[in-house]
């Protein structure tokens, strides 16, 4: 899931988050791997937990991603396996 959350205190939002999120960690060998199964709803609720109103943005531009994914779409290049779109992702930020 891609979305952007605007905080004045990103960093402080980012320990919160991962605190009451930790139970639902992904990787629990590598805790530099900040991954969480979570939906974004959750996310939603939480932030609004630990510091109320907060702007989401559920499609953020992701301009490079969106070019990356046409450009992929018109060299043929399928994309339907999950993993592929993970890994592509996380290549391009």
């Amino acid at each position: 899931m891609h979305a952007v959350i605007y905080s004045e205190n990103a960093p402080e939002l980012e320990y919160k988050l991962h605190q009451h999120f930790a139970s639902r960690r992904v990787n629990l060998v590598n805790l530099r791997r900040e991954y969480f199964r979570v939906t974004l709803e959750e996310i939603i609720a939480a932030v609004a937990d630990h510091f109320g109103e907060i702007t989401f943005v559920k499609f953020p531009e992701a301009a490079e991603y969106r070019e990356t994914l046409a450009k992929l779409k018109a060299d043929g290049v399928a994309m339907a396996d999950p993993a592929a779109k993970a890994t592509l992702a996380t290549q391009i930020g």
